[in-house]
């Protein structure tokens, strides 16, 4: 696992805060991880998409709130195996 792919609750925070229409976390050129807009990242260097995210947090809807840290931290684990299989190819 390279520094420039761990992910981290700050990126997941990025995605679901993200302004741009079905935003995703992908891993760019330079072998990072940045949030863009799905038509304009390529399928195979998607990690994860907002509405997955949203889903796995409750819905948008969810009754206790906005995730907290711990709810952030317990997806990485699923979004790091993404990031690491794509970094990977």
């Amino acid at each position: 696992m390279d520094a420039n792919t761990t992910v981290t609750t700050g990126h997941l925070r990025d995605l679901l805060t993200s302004e741009g229409e079905r935003p995703v976390l992908y891993i760019d050129d330079d072998g990072g991880l940045d949030v863009w807009v799905e038509a304009y990242v390529p399928t195979c260097q998607i990690a994860a998409r907002r509405s997955e995210l949203v889903d796995d947090l409750g819905g948008p809807d969810h009754p206790d709130g906005p995730p907290t840290e711990r709810d952030l931290e317990e997806l990485i684990p699923g979004i790091q195996a993404t990031v690491d299989e794509i970094a990977a190819e």
